[in-house]
């Protein structure tokens, strides 16, 4: 008897993770629950109930218009709603089994995302096989996803940016020809245009991130930089089937109007974040980001060991400020969101935020075994003195009245 692949064995874990937390809240259809986390009661049964419609024959009916807030022409839903290759598993159910049918894609898409941090994290960076299965497990299973799982077109970029971050790493700063790279990229860009632009303007920093660590040479830059490009190219040429129509469709509907831009209170955000980073999410005013917080204190362990390079850590620092740009201004929150405001639902490439902080914490695992003690104190009273700040300013744990007189000394 064959033994089961290790990289399953993490998708298996987050998904018997998930299911139980579906049972224990009702939203488990398998067991009579009703699912109903993001936009599916007002927007996905219907999408899917026509996408169903159309793939059982009804072609004719391909170009029909819901006349919902992306325009007239049906271009623009299918590229955002209905392009995932996964969406298929949909024809496997009868009709009046579509809430289970969603909720098995939402599954799959967890279960995915798992394994492939699961193997970004034994490929890169060598993690031991528990280390590199509770991070997947917690990289499937952040609060992004457990905030917006039932807006399941966003969770293919999050199942797959792993496997596209190891072809880049692996084999495009190799000057290799990444068919990983270039095909999981193309999916995600297929599969939702909107968090495959994010992923695509992530990309560039992280190429910075590792062509900075990497760099021997101008004359090998160049060569990284022509690959980086080529391939991100072919990419983009793959998906151009789907791409392109909808990016035509948008010029004339949705891109052809402007909403009012939320104001971007840096100082808020900053004093409030320690709330999503160490404890609990708010899906209404800021980032979901929270990891786990074994995984968040390896990411405080990882700039502040001495056995990893000095180098190194202002690279992580570099790119964990570049991910956590867009909660300081509003003019880079609107570049991370294709210069769009989010209606609701706001810091929707939060998740990129959330595999930085897990990607930086796979590193630092490996130098823990190493860890100074001198270190290990610092690390731990920088934490403590983080959540004692986080409580005292931010006064989301302890609850201290607005009206207290050392409320209003706090927030002077």
């Amino acid at each position: 008897m064959k033994k089961i692949p290790k990289c399953i064995i993490p998708a298996l874990i987050s998904a018997f993770i998930f299911l139980l937390a579906g049972l224990i809240t009702g939203t488990n259809p398998y067991f009579g629950g009703v699912p109903n986390s993001g936009d599916l009661a007002t927007q996905y049964y219907s999408f899917f109930g026509y996408l169903r419609h159309v793939l059982i024959g009804n072609f004719s009916d391909f170009s029909y218009s819901f006349s919902n807030g992306l325009g007239g022409s049906m271009a623009g839903n299918w590229g955002y709603y209905l392009l995932s290759p996964l969406n298929f598993i949909i024809l496997l159910f009868p009709a009046n089994q579509l809430n289970i049918a969603i909720y098995t894609i939402i599954l799959i898409k967890i279960m995915i995302a798992s394994s492939s941090f699961y193997y970004l994290a034994k490929r890169l960076n060598n993690n031991s096989y528990p280390i590199a299965i509770s991070l997947g497990v917690a990289y499937s299973l952040s609060s992004y996803v457990i905030g917006y799982w039932g807006n399941l077109m966003w969770l293919d970029a999050v199942a797959l940016l792993p496997l596209v971050i190891l072809g880049l790493t692996k084999e495009v700063l190799q000057l290799k020809f990444s068919l990983l790279y270039i095909l999981t990229l193309a999916i995600i860009i297929v599969a939702n245009y909107y968090t495959g632009y994010m992923i695509c303007f992530f990309l560039i920093g992280f190429f910075i991130y590792l062509s900075f660590l990497s760099f021997s040479s101008w004359k090998n830059l160049l060569k990284q930089i022509i690959y980086f490009g080529i391939s991100s190219l072919s990419a983009a040429l793959l998906s151009a089937f789907a791409s392109v129509p909808t990016f035509y469709n948008l010029l004339e509907n949705k891109l052809n109007y402007h909403l009012p831009a939320p104001v971007i209170d840096a100082k808020r955000n900053l004093l409030s974040i320690g709330a999503n980073l160490l404890f609990r999410g708010n899906i209404s005013s800021l980032p979901l980001i929270y990891i786990g917080t074994i995984s968040i204190i390896l990411v405080f362990a990882y700039f502040f060991n001495g056995k990893v390079a000095l180098k190194q850590r202002i690279a992580g620092l570099l790119l964990l400020l570049f991910t956590f740009s867009g909660l300081i201004s509003t003019k880079i929150y609107l570049l991370w969101h294709g210069g769009q405001p989010p209606i609701f639902y706001p810091y929707r490439f939060a998740f990129i935020i959330t595999f930085t902080l897990i990607y930086l914490a796979s590193i630092s695992i490996n130098h823990i075994q190493h860890l100074p003690q001198r270190t290990f104190w610092i690390t731990n009273a920088f934490l403590i003195c983080f959540i004692i700040y986080y409580v005292l300013i931010v006064k989301k744990v302890l609850g201290i009245p607005k009206s207290s007189k050392l409320s209003n000394f706090l927030c002077k």
